[in-house]
């Protein structure tokens, strides 16, 4: 079985587009289209054309909610988008292209890595038995589990900001305007926060990662991702006890802003 395939991809991804009012048989484009467009925004380092296949996924991503926009205009459901059509703040109302953005954002972020997210904790705790068997024993240590997963390997290890003043940084000065690239994966590895950080811990206090960014720019998804990554690790080690990876060896996307798994092959007895 290939977990990515099999359920971290299509679980988050259904949830994401039952929100927006996306019919779940469209899955397979939006896919596509989004896989096109994470090789751009992730910082792949292979060999494809990523800005022209991320303008691709696009424009396929702008025409299909495009389509489904002027749909919900005549006829709204109970849904994001039909939410954000009606939403309005002192007379104010966001333009059918600001909904349409909003809507490829959220797809998305909504998706992408939370996939990862399941992906890269459940390959980290696979290969910590002793931290698995601490999970089947007590299954009120997940709440702490995925906090520490997103701490130990999170779905985005680092972004891109702009200085908005002159910052002093070490012997250095960060001046407003420059371009800053913040790893909050180093953040989330440093001993002076984090005891013994390379090792991975779920009895660790942990919540004071920064896995979902910060301040302003903390992700509006967290909680979300949060809850899915609770339901399928407590369901997946519930019911598959001899779950075991059938790979020893990883195939990360090869990418720097987007942290995730090509695959993850797991096999388990069968009765």
């Amino acid at each position: 079985m290939d977990f990515i395939r099999e359920l971290a991809f299509p679980l988050p991804a259904t949830v994401i587009a039952g929100l927006m009012g996306a019919p779940e048989e469209d899955l397979e484009p939006i896919k596509t289209w989004s896989d096109r467009l994470a090789a751009y925004l992730g910082g792949a380092v292979d060999e494809r054309d990523n800005f022209a296949e991320a303008s691709t996924g696009i424009a396929g991503l702008v025409d299909y909610f495009r389509t489904l926009l002027r749909e919900r205009a005549r006829r709204p459901r109970d849904d994001l988008m039909s939410l954000m059509l009606r939403a309005e703040h002192e007379g104010d109302r966001l333009t059918h292209d600001e909904v349409v953005a909003n809507c490829i954002l959220l797809l998305f972020a909504g998706h992408e890595t939370t996939t990862n997210l399941l992906g890269n904790g459940l390959f980290h705790l696979l290969g910590h038995p002793a931290q698995t068997a601490l999970l089947r024993a007590d299954p009120s240590l997940l709440h702490g589990a995925v906090e520490e997963c997103l701490r130990y390997d999170g779905p985005v290890p680092a972004t891109v900001k702009v200085a908005t003043e002159d910052v002093p940084w070490h012997d250095r000065t960060i001046r407003r305007g420059d371009m800053v690239m913040p790893f909050m994966a180093s953040a989330n590895r440093d001993p002076r926060q984090f005891p013994d950080p390379d090792t991975l811990d779920v009895r660790r206090p942990a919540e004071r990662h920064v896995a979902f960014a910060w301040g302003i720019h903390f992700c509006l998804g967290a909680w979300l991702a949060r809850l899915e990554a609770r339901v399928v690790l407590d369901t997946v080690f519930r019911r598959l006890p001899g779950l075991g990876l059938a790979s020893s060896e990883p195939r990360w996307k090869p990418m720097i802003f987007l942290r995730g798994l090509e695959a993850l092959p797991l096999s388990w007895p069968r009765p």
